[in-house]
């Protein structure tokens, strides 16, 4: 074992080492199918065989690495032919040296911002080596208005079904039987997330090594893995695919696999648009290893590794096969180049194609997110710190020349005003904390054009308290109700369950309702303050400060990687039909400000019956929109936001910083104290 728990490297006799490492390399595939693997990471097992892939990859290293894309080459980079997104090619595009290659590029409907990246990265380079490709997605449910980016492309393929986790299997089947029937002299199909950044050059020297018949080749987990936990759930009624110990046949990871025509042929048979949902095997990956083991004769899956030459290359770089090492392992696993690698986000995807050397940016961030979630496994990662771990650049993409448009125009029509921002105090009591908040409020209605509301919770607050309020607030502060049921009335359940958070209370989706509504289209943007949130100044001093910002969402807390990256706490990000294994970023919105666009865009897509906890849905659906984006405040302007551990109103006087925020403070009778 070249690593300890701590990183450390053990002490040995290199001479003995190098002389078994080409006798080692051989017997790691048998090695490897003598340990059983989970579906989702984990367990003595898991580590077990992610250990014996870090020893394989140490083997690989024994040659030099080859640069990682650093340029194509001059004869691939002249080659000319047709479009590579055409499904038949001229003769000379046959010339070409992925001809006959295509990419099923299976995408979540919303993620406009990741098509189009993927369109100026990979996919391109891909293009111009002579490969094909479509985008795959469900084709039910969807908000047509958020797909006006790709108006003018023809490379989206909607499939007859709505697009959820439960149905990649539908739609792997579907993308494959639509592969069959339009992609002339198709030899490869490819499978492939949204989420994986292949290399063409490196794809390019693996093409030689497979065979054009009875192949399904990937990164093979052996030995069957057993039913996980969250979204890796079994059903009882699909169990039978287990074996005497309870684990799954042998199959390729579903990040990315390679299929003969003839493979992908038998799978694409096996798709029946009138198959109920809930009907097929839900894991794709799974799914596709038992249609092909049940040819005749079999097809079984196959491990692709380019050859020990002297390149090093290996075939896949993907978390979930070192999820369990120790924090630094990464490091050891990048001294080889990959054909692919995963998760990648489209951020990093974006960036890693400006730089030379896209190996090492690409293993730079897969290390940096890595090690740090091992380094400090614990509890403590519920909620990050507002200076730890957040990573704000990498939420904010290069502004597109039609948002510099639109940002122009808004300048032009002077959305600067005041008039056109509302402050909102959403509540749900009266306490000392909410108390001073409405007097700054009342204070700010009468000295500001800032349309100054409050967002009152009527369930939880009486008439007498509600008459207290009016009181307080004065005149110019206008109150709006919120309850609970109304709510529950507007959005399908399973959106308001998982929106509204995990106390079920109706702010979240009240504000979105409201800034979404006639009653605030005057507003181009609207601030959403919870009552705990303390400013240790005029609100309007920071309010008033980023009235020529355009953005339309921002924060406090913007966190690349939600709270326990990335597979734990599945039950907080998990339910979130935007999040994946790269696309999971996260903001704490105690205090936000969203764009009534942004709100609008929010409510459609909770009406179309998607879901997940307010704190993914607003950065995610931001991040995945072209039109979107979102800043995070500065966080000189903050002292502490977090969401837990609450402080008192004496740890807040110790801690006193003028013109910062402070989240969250609770009042006195929330410790038990008396006044």
């Amino acid at each position: 074992n070249p690593l300890r728990k701590d990183g450390s490297r053990r002490e040995g006799k290199v001479g003995a080492c190098t002389s078994s490492r080409s006798a080692f390399g051989s017997a790691i595939p048998l090695m490897l199918q003598l340990v059983p693997r989970h579906h989702s990471p984990g367990g003595m097992w898991g580590r077990l065989a992610a250990w014996i892939v870090v020893l394989a990859h140490a083997h690989a290293a024994d040659g030099a690495r080859v640069g990682f894309d650093r340029k194509l080459t001059a004869s691939a980079a002249q080659l000319d032919g047709g479009a590579g997104g055409g499904l038949s090619g001229g003769a000379s595009e046959r010339t070409r040296p992925l001809h006959g290659v295509f990419f099923a590029v299976t995408s979540y409907p919303i993620n406009v911002r990741g098509r189009e990246t993927m369109r100026s990265t990979w996919i391109k380079e891909m293009v111009e080596l002579g490969a094909q490709y479509r985008f795959f997605i469900g084709g039910e449910g969807l908000v047509e208005r958020f797909f006006e980016w790709e108006s003018t492309t023809d490379d989206v393929v909607r499939l007859n079904f709505y697009d959820h986790h439960k149905n990649l299997t539908r739609k792997t089947e579907g993308a494959a039987a639509w592969a069959a029937k339009n992609v002339n002299n198709m030899k490869f199909f490819v499978k492939i997330d949204e989420d994986v950044l292949p290399s063409p050059q490196n794809f390019l020297k693996m093409l030689p090594t497979l065979p054009t018949e009875r192949l399904y080749g990937g990164t093979v987990i052996v030995m069957g893995a057993v039913p996980g936990y969250g979204k890796y759930h079994l059903e009882d009624e699909f169990r039978w695919v287990l074996d005497e110990n309870q684990r799954y046949p042998n199959y390729c990871v579903g990040n990315m696999y390679i299929l003969s025509r003839d493979a992908a042929e038998l799978l694409a048979a096996h798709h029946d648009d009138n198959h109920e949902e809930g009907f097929l095997f839900p894991f794709e990956d799974i799914n596709t290893a038992l249609v092909l083991k049940h040819a005749d004769p079999p097809i079984l899956p196959t491990e692709i590794m380019t050859p020990n030459g002297e390149q090093g290359t290996r075939y896949l770089l993907s978390h979930d096969l070192f999820s369990d090492l120790a924090h630094n392992a990464t490091m050891l696993l990048c001294e080889n180049d990959y054909v692919a690698y995963h998760p990648v986000t489209a951020w990093e995807m974006e960036n890693a194609f400006l730089h030379e050397d896209r190996h090492a940016f690409t293993c730079q961030y897969m290390d940096k997110d890595h090690s740090r979630y091992r380094r400090h496994f614990d509890h403590e990662l519920a909620y990050y710190a507002i200076r730890k771990w957040y990573d704000p650049e990498r939420l904010q993409f290069q502004t597109t020349t039609e948002v510099s448009l639109k940002h122009q125009e808004a300048m032009k029509n002077g959305s600067s005003d005041e008039a056109q921002t509302a402050v909102v105090l959403t509540i749900f009591g009266l306490d000392e904390i909410t108390t001073a908040n409405i007097h700054k409020f009342a204070a700010m209605s009468r000295d500001t054009n800032l349309a100054v509301k409050v967002l009152y919770d009527a369930d939880t607050m009486g008439m007498d308290e509600t008459g207290q309020l009016r009181q307080l607030a004065g005149a110019n502060v206008e109150l709006i109700p919120m309850k609970r049921s109304e709510q529950k009335a507007i959005y399908p359940k399973a959106a308001f369950d998982t929106f509204s958070g995990l106390y079920g209370a109706p702010a979240k989706p009240a504000a979105i309702t409201w800034m979404a509504s006639d009653a605030a289209k005057k507003y181009q943007h609207a601030w959403f303050i919870e009552g705990d949130v303390v400013f240790t100044g005029k609100w309007e001093t920071l309010i008033d400060a980023h009235l020529d910002d355009h953005s339309d969402f921002m924060s406090p807390h913007f966190a690349a990687n939600a709270p326990g990256y990335p597979n734990e706490f599945w039950q907080f990000w998990g339910a979130c039909d935007l999040a994946s294994g790269a696309s999971h970023a996260h903001s704490l919105i105690s205090m936000h400000r969203v764009s009534r666009q942004l709100a609008i865009d929010i409510k459609d897509y909770l009406l179309s019956g998607r879901g997940g906890h307010h704190e993914y849905v607003y950065i995610n659906l931001c991040l995945m929109n072209p039109g979107c984006t979102a800043k995070q405040i500065d966080p000189e302007n903050t002292y502490y936001f977090k969401f837990r551990p609450p402080r008192d109103k004496d740890w807040l006087r110790e801690n006193w910083v003028a013109n910062r925020i402070y989240h969250p403070i609770k009042p006195d009778s929330y410790f038990g104290k008396t006044n």
